[in-house]
């Protein structure tokens, strides 16, 4: 009897990593996903600062070459 129930102690603390490592999958892809979203994000506000740069950028009065010293 006591292999039985060693045996069954051995199963169920499989079952339970086994658990452990599907929760800790789905975590991960969880996380996975949070970051791909926040990277997209970033890279939309990139464009939209680079975007606000240029403009403003345009809106400045050319420069005069600079004058070479005397």
């Amino acid at each position: 009897m006591a292999n039985l129930a060693e045996l069954t102690a051995r199963i169920e603390n499989a079952v339970a990593k086994l658990k452990d490592a599907a929760a800790a999958e789905a975590q991960v892809a969880k996380l996975s996903s949070d970051l791909q979203t926040a990277q997209e994000a970033l890279a939309a506000q990139d464009a939209a600062f680079q975007a606000q740069i240029d403009a403003l950028t345009a809106q400045l009065p050319p420069v005069a070459p600079a004058q070479p010293a005397a």
